[in-house]
């Protein structure tokens, strides 16, 4: 699809954490033009983590107001409006904003440029509210990556950078310099997006193999190992996802979750391969 620029409209979706100090969240957001006849919502899901937002006592709101926006839109009507303003429209939204007075907000609607709204929707969702995802999700991982490898082993790798393509630093999560690297990164595959995240993690473990050259450096290969997340019983459909980055990344991607012991046992071979071995181990 595309259309004209400036056409479209968005507005932002807020949680209250403290009215009387007029603390808030952004949780969400809503893409919608009028001309082009459509819409479109994001809001943070249930096994999505934001900083400062408990899935105990704050998700429960914000899966209420979810349900009550989607019969709204479904409906086509707010609650007092009139039946001749479409969800499309900022009318809509303005009219919205009047109603939500108490956990959840939405902003005033405000224009943007947008030839792609299909696309464009989670790249202003990853720019408004995914950037605090991305860095909380990202500690996630790598805390749940050094509970799997134990204190001691864990202090064998720290955060910092290797030298990829054209003898540019690569930051890695977890990284061991002897002979060889052991790199060690993390990946949430049960995620919206999953894909492009896989993506980006093959395409650094790639640049990071590249010293220099466009090429895998023979001088110093890389041992990858990939801690991931997975969905509920596969139902993200990721096991192809986990599949490219081993075969694409040449690295071995373990389940965070479900094969900690097998996490721990990989990065101590990997370890002893890069040498000279580290004195610290588990066991």
């Amino acid at each position: 699809m595309s259309t004209a620029q400036s056409s479209f409209s968005y507005a932002v979706f807020r949680f209250v954490k403290d009215a009387k100090r007029d603390i808030s969240i952004p949780v969400g957001v809503a893409l919608w033009s009028e001309e082009a006849n459509w819409l479109n919502v994001r809001l943070v899901k249930s096994n999505e983590r934001l900083p400062r937002i408990s899935r105990k006592s704050d998700g429960p709101f914000i899966d209420v107001f979810q349900k009550k926006l989607n019969d709204w839109l479904s409906a086509g009507q707010l609650p007092y409006g009139e039946k001749s303003v479409k969800p499309t429209s900022d009318a809509w939204w303005k009219h919205l904003q009047k109603l939500l007075i108490h956990k959840m907000r939405v902003s005033e609607p405000r224009p943007i440029d947008c030839l792609a709204p299909e696309k464009e929707i989670d790249s202003l969702f990853k720019e408004i509210v995914g950037n605090t995802l991305a860095t909380e999700e990202n500690a996630r991982i790598d805390h749940m990556i050094s509970q799997c490898l134990g204190p001691l082993l864990a202090k064998s790798l720290r955060r910092g950078e290797v030298k990829g393509f054209a003898d540019k630093p690569v930051q890695i999560m977890r990284v061991f310099s002897g002979n060889r690297a052991t790199v060690l990164e993390g990946v949430n595959l049960g995620l919206e997006g999953a894909a492009a995240e896989a993506d980006a993690l093959v395409g650094k473990l790639q640049r990071a193999r590249a010293n220099g050259s466009v090429h895998a450096s023979p001088d110093k290969p890389i041992i990858a190992i990939v801690g991931y997340l997975a969905s509920e019983n596969g139902l993200n459909g990721e096991a192809f996802l986990k599949d490219w980055i081993e075969k694409a990344g040449s690295a071995t991607a373990v389940d965070v979750e479900r094969e900690g012991e097998r996490l721990r046992l990989e990065t101590e071979r990997a370890l002893d391969a890069a040498g000279p071995s580290p004195a610290l181990r588990t066991s």
